[in-house]
This record gives structure tokens, sequence and C-alpha cells, in this order.
């Protein structure tokens, strides 16, 4: 919805200089691997440290996760057990302490965040079907970050020439 609507509201927008951007870029972390599944676990585990509750824009908002996850289509049914205590009505989570949201949050499984496209993360087919969720969106552009403190400098080398060598080519129109 944002995209549709920056895209409507583009249309009437004053241009600043020469001319108005209607392109919209996603900011995505990546990962590709030749192991679907440890690529998509490292992928998750480089989100999920980006969010960390050390991390300044993380700070000290209590609901900081339980809004990650809204933003993210909410929480997974086979997770709804272990998080009724962030999502019902009857408790007051302004006491509750990050640690434990930051606990909970942890829980969310690789390929939901995958399937979601909160993240472009697998083998070079699935991060084609990430790719893929990301352009029918409507965004122009994918901004993909692999590189962070996270992982090791020889996996994101490799992860970028695999997603360069095997991924990329299918988006080439």
């Amino acid at each position: 919805e944002h995209i549709k609507k920056y895209k409507a509201d583009i249309q009437n927008a004053e241009p600043v200089g020469a001319f108005s951007n209607n392109h919209w870029a996603n900011f995505v972390l990546g990962h590709c691997g030749d192991d679907n599944e440890e690529a998509q676990h490292l992928g998750a585990q480089i989100i999920k440290a980006f969010f960390g509750p050390d991390r300044p824009y993380v700070g000290s908002s209590i609901d900081a996760y339980k809004k990650l996850l809204e933003a993210w289509g909410g929480v997974s049914d086979d997770l709804k057990d272990a998080f009724q205590f962030y999502l019902g009505d009857e408790v007051d989570i302004e006491g509750a302490k990050s640690y434990i949201d930051y606990d909970m949050f942890q829980k969310i499984e690789p390929k939901t965040l995958c399937d979601r496209g909160v993240i472009v993360a697998g083998d070079p087919d699935s991060c084609a079907v990430g790719v893929e969720q990301h352009r029918a969106s409507g965004a122009d552009q994918l901004m993909l970050v692999m590189q962070t403190d996270q992982v090791p400098h020889e996996k994101v080398l490799s992860s970028i020439e695999l997603f360069g060598t095997e991924v990329a080519p299918r988006f080439r129109d």
C-alpha cells in the first residue's frame, strides 16, 4: 500500500530539482548460498541481529518487536500460542523487558521471513522468488544488504557472486 500511495502522490508532486523520481526501492537484508536451508537461516540471523536490542534504532522501545511483527504480517499460526503473552488484550506489555520480546522475536522461522519478503535469502531459486515478491509489490529496485557484522567476509563475497551470476540475470528486463 505504501508503494501505491507513493506512485499516486508523486504524479502531483512539485519537483524540487529537474524532475520527480517515480521509482520505489526496497531495502532488504539478504543472503544467497548453495544450501537453501543454511542460507535462509543465516538471512534470518542477519535480520534478527540487525534489530537486536543493543542496536540504536531499537533502543528502549518496549514495543519495537511488536511493531516489526505487525509490519511483517503478524505472528505465524505456529507461534500464536508462544506469543499470546505479547498479543493478548489482557496483558500490559509496557512493563515487559525488551530482552523477553527479543527472545520471542528470535522464534520467527527463517522460511516465514522469506515467504513474507522480509528477507531475500536461500539458494538462487529461493532468492529469485524473493526478488519476484518485491517486484510484484510494485518496487522498481531492490537494494540488498549482504555485508553485515553477522556474516564472515568470505560468505559475503560468495553470496554477492552467486546472486549476481544466478539470480540477477533472471531479472534483466
